[in-house]
C-alpha cells in the first residue's frame, strides 16, 4: 500500500464587475473611436487591463490587455459574463443575456492582448443598443507554472535575494558607511542606485556624493532605517506582517515614510497593505492623515470607506479618537471630503473646526445639479474577490488494505502543501457504511498549520472521486466547504465523497481523488506588486552607471560592478577581493569564451535569468512553452557554452538551468556529446538521462547513436563512461523492444 500527492495546476483568479450606465451612447462613442472603457486590475502581481471594443454592430466586445513585464510567458483567461442588464427584446420574446465566454492566451510582452470576444446570444435577435445599462462580471484567470516539467532535471529557486543579503551582512566590498543615531551601517553604492533613484542622483547622477565615503541621515530611527537597508538588498521586510501591535503598526507608518523618501515604491506598498490590515476605528484617524501627507490615494480611499462605510456607532467612535481630533484641526479639506463621502451623516462635536452646515448646504446643491443635468454615460467597476485554487491528486494504490490499517475515524492519510503561501495539511479518512445498501466513503479535511492570525483567512477544500478501480464505472462527486482558519490546526468540516456498490462487493483496490484548495484573499489588501530587483539591477548593468571593471571578451568590452559580481560569484570574490591581482584591477580580459556567452552570463549574474537565445525552442528553463525566436543563435549550443561557463566561475544555479535545457533536447545528433559534457563537468542528472536514453531505445536508435561523431569523440575522451552505458543497456535489454 502506498500513496502519492502530485500537484496538477495553480491558478489565480479575480473577479471585477464592471458597470455602465448610458450604455447606447457609450456604444456610439465606442463605434466613433471617440472613447473606449478601460479597467485595469492586478492579478498575481501582474497588471491587467480589460477593454471594451464597439467596432461590432449592437455587440459590445472586450478584450484582455497584459500591462506587465515578464520573466516568460504567461497564460491568462478572460471569461465574461452579463449578470444585469435591461430586458432585450427579441421578436415576441423579452430574455435576459447571461451567457458566458472565455478567450485564452498566452501574453510573452507588454500590451500583448488576447483575440476580441464579443457578447452575442447563440439566438439572433438580441439588441443590446437598446439597454439604458449594461453590468458584465469579468473573471482574470493566470495559470501559474510548475516548478520543472515531470521527468526534468528540477531548477533551485532564485537565490539573487540571498547573494544581495550575504554580502551585505558582510561589509566586506562596502563603499560607503551611513550613521544613524550614532550607528553606523555599510553598504554598496551600486546596489542602493540600482533601487532608489534618490540614491542614484545621490551618488551618481549629481556626483555631489560620488566619492563620499560616509553619510549621515537625519530623521530616522535606526530600526527603520535597518529595514529600508535590508529591503534594498532582499526585497522582504522580515516581521512586517507577523503581528498587529500598535508598536508594529507605528513601524509601518515610519517605513512608509522611508520608502517614500527613497522612492522604494513596492516597499510602500509593502507598508500601505500592513496598515490596511491594522486598520480599526482608534488607528484610521491617523493613517488617514498619513496617506493625505504621503499622497497614498489607496491607503486614504480604504480610510474614508472604512470611516464613512461602518455603522454609526463606528463613526462615533473614529470621531472620537484623539486622531479625529488632530484630523479635524490641522486638515478640515480632508475632514470636507470624510462628510461628502458619508452622504450628510452628522458630525459630533469633536469635528467643531469644520463648518458642518455650510458643507451640507454645498452637498445638497450638488446633489440637485446633478440631478438636473442631462444623463452621461456613467463607468464604474468593482472587485468583487480573488483567491488561489492549487488542485492535487491524491492517489492510493492498495486501497483495501489502507482501509483496513487506517480505520475509519482514528489515523488518516496526510499530505501537505503551500498555497498561497500558508502551509495547509489534507487529511483522507477511508471509511466504510452499510445501510440498505453498501458504499465506500472518503472523507476530507483541511487542516490549517500557519500562524495564528487574529482576522483570519479563509479557504475552500472540495474534492472529487476520478478514479475507483473495483466495481462498476468510475463515480465522480463533487463537494466543497469553506472555513476561515485563525489558529494553527484550524480543520474544515469534513466532506463525503462516496461511491455505492453491490452489497457483497469488495473494497476497491485502488483510489484517486482530485482535491482543489482555494485561498481567498482580503480585499481590502493593496495589492503587492511582483518583484522588481532583476529588472532594477538590469538596467543598472545596462546603464554602465557606477561601473569599476570592464572585461575585454573576444574583442568586446562589457562593463560591470565589481561587488554585485562577488556577490554572485564565489570565482570572482577570491578575483577582487582576495590576495589574486585582479583586485585592484580595472580591465580584466576573458580569454577561452564567445563574446556572446559572456554577456549571457552577466546578464544572468545580474538578473537570475538567461536570455531569449537560451530559450529558442518550444521548452524554456522550467518547462514550459514559449514561443520560439528563430533569429537567434541555437539554444542547445547556448546552453553547453553557459554550463562550461557557470562551472568556471561557481554559478550553481545556472549550472543546473543549463542542465535542465540540455535534458529536454537529447536526441541522437546530441545525446554523446552532451554525456562527455556532463561527464567532464560532473553533472550527474543529466548524465543518467543520457545512458538512459541510449540504453532505453531500440536497436535502431542505439546503431544511430554509435555513428555519430558525438559518440567517436566520447570513445577518445571519455572511455570510463562507455563500461558504464554498458551495465545500463545490459539492465535495460529486456524492456528494450524487438526489431521488427
Amino acid at each position: 500500500m502506498n500513496h502519492t500527492f502530485t500537484q496538477v495546476r495553480e491558478v489565480v483568479s479575480s473577479v471585477l464587475q464592471i458597470k455602465i450606465d448610458g450604455f447606447p451612447m457609450a456604444m456610439a462613442k465606442m463605434k466613433d473611436g471617440t472613447d473606449s472603457f478601460k479597467s485595469t486590475c492586478n492579478v498575481d502581481g501582474y497588471d491587467w487591463e480589460i477593454r471594451f471594443l464597439g467596432d461590432r454592430d449592437d455587440y459590445p466586445g472586450l478584450e484582455l490587455v497584459f500591462l506587465g513585464e515578464s520573466r516568460t510567458s504567461l497564460m491568462a483567461v478572460l471569461s465574461v459574463k452579463v449578470v444585469v442588464t435591461d430586458k432585450i427584446y427579441a421578436y415576441d420574446y423579452v430574455l435576459p443575456l447571461n451567457e458566458s465566454k472565455t478567450v485564452a492566451r498566452a501574453f510573452h510582452r507588454r500590451f500583448d492582448r488576447s483575440l476580441p470576444m464579443y457578447l452575442v446570444s447563440h439566438r439572433e435577435g438580441y439588441y443590446l443598443d437598446s439597454c439604458s445599462s449594461l453590468t458584465v462580471e469579468c473573471t482574470v484567470t493566470v495559470f501559474r507554472k510548475p516548478e520543472h516539467a515531470e521527468g526534468a532535471i528540477p531548477v533551485p529557486s532564485s537565490d539573487l535575494t540571498q547573494h544581495l543579503g550575504d554580502l551585505l551582512c558582510s561589509q566586506a566590498t562596502a563603499d560607503v558607511v551611513f550613521s544613524v543615531e550614532g550607528e553606523s551601517f555599510a553598504a554598496h553604492k551600486s546596489v542602493l542606485a540600482a533601487r532608489s533613484p534618490v540614491f542614484m542622483t545621490d551618488f551618481f547622477t549629481d556626483r555631489k556624493e560620488e566619492n563620499c565615503q560616509r553619510v549621515e541621515i537625519q530623521d530616522m530611527g535606526v530600526t527603520v532605517f535597518k529595514a529600508m537597508l535590508g529591503f534594498i538588498y532582499t526585497d522582504a521586510v522580515p516581521g512586517l506582517d507577523e503581528n498587529l501591535e500598535a508598536a508594529t503598526v507605528a513601524f509601518a507608518e515610519n517605513l512608509l515614510c522611508a520608502a517614500v523618501r527613497y522612492r522604494l515604491d513596492r516597499l510602500k506598498v509593502m507598508c500601505k497593505r500592513r496598515l490596511a490590515r491594522a486598520m480599526d476605528a482608534n488607528t484610521v484617524a491617523s493613517m488617514l492623515s498619513l496617506a493625505e501627507r504621503q499622497n497614498c490615494s489607496w491607503l486614504k480611499a480604504l480610510c474614508i470607506e472604512f470611516i464613512t462605510g461602518g455603522s454609526q456607532e463606528n463613526l462615533d467612535a473614529v470621531l472620537a479618537t484623539e486622531g479625529c481630533k488632530h484630523l479635524s484641526a490641522s486638515s478640515p479639506l480632508l475632514m470636507a471630503e470624510l462628510l461628502k463621502a458619508a452622504h450628510g451623516k452628522k458630525c459630533t462635536g469633536s469635528c467643531k473646526t469644520v463648518t458642518v452646515a455650510s458643507l451640507e448646504n454645498q452637498l445638497r446643491i450638488l446633489r440637485s445639479t446633478q440631478a438636473a443635468t442631462v444623463r452621461t454615460v456613467k463607468h464604474t467597476y468593482t472587485q468583487l474577490n480573488e483567491g488561489v485554487q492549487s488542485v492535487y491528486l491524491l492517489k492510493i494504490d492498495g486501497f483495501s488494505v489502507t482501509k483496513a490499517t487506517v480505520g475509519n475515524n482514528t489515523n488518516c492519510i496526510k499530505s501537505r502543501c503551500t498555497v498561497d503561501g500558508y502551509d495547509l495539511e489534507i487529511r483522507l479518512y477511508p471509511a466504510y457504511h452499510q445501510n440498505q445498501d453498501v458504499y465506500y466513503s472518503v472523507n476530507l479535511e483541511l487542516a490549517f498549520l500557519g500562524k495564528a492570525c487574529t482576522e483570519g483567512v479563509e479557504a475552500s477544500l472540495s474534492g472529487r472521486l476520478v478514479e475507483y478501480q473495483s466495481y462498476g464505472a468510475a463515480p465522480s462527486e463533487y463537494t466543497p466547504v469553506s472555513k476561515v482558519f485563525r489558529q494553527p490546526s484550524d480543520c474544515t468540516s469534513p466532506i463525503y465523497i462516496r461511491r455505492s456498490i453491490a452489497i457483497y462487493s469488495q473494497a476497491p483496490t485502488s483510489l484517486t481523488v482530485e482535491c482543489s484548495i482555494t485561498m481567498f484573499r482580503d480585499q481590502k489588501l493593496i495589492h503587492l506588486p511582483i518583484s522588481d530587483l532583476h529588472q532594477q539591477l538590469n538596467e543598472l548593468l545596462d546603464s554602465v552607471i557606477g561601473v569599476d571593471v570592464m572585461f575585454t571578451v573576444s574583442g568586446e568590452s562589457f562593463f560591470a560592478h565589481k561587488n554585485i559580481l562577488a556577490a554572485r560569484s564565489p570565482v570572482f570574490k577570491a578575483e577582487f577581493y582576495g590576495g589574486m591581482e585582479e583586485n585592484t584591477a580595472r580591465h580584466v580580459e576573458i580569454k577561452d569564451m564567445e563574446a556572446q556567452v559572456f554577456k549571457a552570463m552577466l546578464h544572468f549574474i545580474y538578473t537570475d535569468m538567461v536570455p531569449c537565445e537560451f530559450d529558442n525552442q518550444p521548452e524554456t528553463v522550467d518547462g514550459t512553452a514559449m514561443a520560439q525566436h528563430p533569429e537567434t543563435v541555437d539554444g542547445t549550443a547556448m546552453a553547453q557554452h553557459l554550463l562550461v561557463a557557470a562551472d568556471r566561475y561557481g554559478l550553481d544555479r545556472l549550472k543546473v538551468m543549463s542542465e535542465h535545457r540540455l535534458s529536454l533536447s537529447i536526441g541522437i545528433e546530441t545525446v554523446a556529446s552532451t554525456l562527455a559534457l556532463a561527464e567532464q563537468f560532473n553533472c550527474p542528472h543529466l548524465k543518467t538521462k543520457c545512458l538512459d536514453f541510449i540504453s532505453g531505445g531500440s536497436s535502431k536508435q542505439l546503431d544511430a547513436v554509435l555513428e555519430t561523431e558525438g559518440y567517436k569523440n566520447l570513445e577518445v575522451s571519455h572511455p570510463s563512461v562507455l563500461r558504464e552505458l554498458l551495465k545500463v543497456t545490459h539492465r535495460n535489454k529486456r524492456s528494450r523492444p524487438t526489431d521488427s
